[in-house]
Parts: structure tokens; C-alpha cells; sequence
């Protein structure tokens, strides 16, 4: 089990040097989620952002590769337990909790990660199995520090979009206040 910690925060580590690098977090948060599937052996992985009381997937790896978009209320999901409790959910099987809603029909078990940013909810990360596994405490606690830093990774796209709104606004506005100096 210390050779698995060791692998996902050494893998995190260097997916964060070279996100650090890149302006595309997007991308960043893809290979991090391949990177944890992979060393896991779980069958997905994806994060969804919390926005205006709605979970909205921001990337996924695995799941047979099935294409995933969805957005869904936020009450009365599993995972927004986790984020209520600020803590880590195991869900051994999904089929015997009825407030779990898996992302794909294969889906037994699932482990729900809430991602904070400065004490703000930015959403969850979810890491599912085909098969009813039982709970990994050493599992859940080495996800911990992914769960920060692809937490900080959705803050900063979330900031990214409202900066870049800001501009699109800005730059009407001035387009506006042109058009009538120009008119006069």
C-alpha cells in the first residue's frame, strides 16, 4: 500500500509541474484522473464542479470510454453528503444506496472525494469500480492531497471563465460606449 501512496503523489507531483507550465487545466485534470484510474485499477474516474447547486462534469477518464455529460441537482446525492461532511464516502455498493447515482450502469462502488479550495466547495471526485469493493481507509487518505490540488485545479478554471466573462463584458460595454461618441 506504500508503494501506491508513493506512485499517486509522485504521478500527481508531475502532472502539477507540468500543468504548472501549460495554461490548459483542462488537460491537467484529464491526465490526473487517468493517472489515479490507472494506479487504482478502478474503472472511472471523473470530477464534477459544484455550480449554483448543480454538479457539472468537468473531465472523466474510464468508463469504457462512454461519452459522460451530464449536470444534476446537487440535494440528495451521495455526493453532496460528502462535500456537507467535508469529508471522503465510500459507497461499498450502489445498488443498496438509493441516494447514490453512479455515472455509468457498470458502476458498484464508488469512493466520493470532496474538493475544497479556501474552504469553498469546488466539487467532487469520484473513482468507481465494477465491483462491490470494500472500504480502503489507507486508500481514501492517500486520495486526500489528489482531491486538494484538483480542487485548487477547479478554482482556477472557475476563475479563468470569470475572468475571461469579464473581458467579453468589458468589451461590449466599451463597444457601446463607442458606437454613441461616435454617432455624435
Amino acid at each position: 500500500q506504500l508503494l501506491l501512496r508513493q506512485s499517486v503523489w509522485e504521478r500527481t507531483l508531475d502532472i502539477s509541474r507540468i500543468v504548472a507550465g501549460d495554461e490548459d487545466i483542462q488537460n491537467g485534470i484529464r491526465v490526473t484522473l487517468s493517472a489515479i484510474r490507472e494506479d487504482i485499477g478502478a474503472f472511472g474516474v471523473l470530477v464534477a464542479s459544484v455550480e449554483n447547486d448543480v454538479f457539472r462534469l468537468v473531465a472523466s477518464s474510464g468508463y469504457d470510454d462512454d461519452p459522460l455529460d451530464f449536470e444534476t441537482r446537487k440535494s440528495d446525492i451521495t455526493a453532496a453528503q460528502s462535500i456537507e461532511k467535508g469529508e471522503a464516502l465510500w459507497v461499498s455498493d450502489v445498488s443498496t444506496t438509493p441516494s447514490a447515482h453512479p455515472a455509468h450502469p457498470k458502476v458498484r462502488s464508488e469512493i466520493l472525494v470532496p474538493l475544497f479550495q479556501a474552504g469553498e466547495e469546488e466539487g467532487v471526485l469520484e473513482i468507481a469500480f465494477e465491483t462491490p469493493t470494500r472500504e480502503d481507509a489507507y486508500l481514501m487518505e492517500t486520495l486526500t492531497p489528489v482531491a486538494a490540488y484538483l480542487g485548487g485545479l477547479i478554482h482556477n478554471e472557475k476563475m479563468r471563465r470569470e475572468v475571461k466573462n469579464s473581458y467579453g463584458y468589458l468589451a461590449e460595454k466599451l463597444q457601446f460606449v463607442t458606437s454613441i461618441y461616435h454617432d455624435e
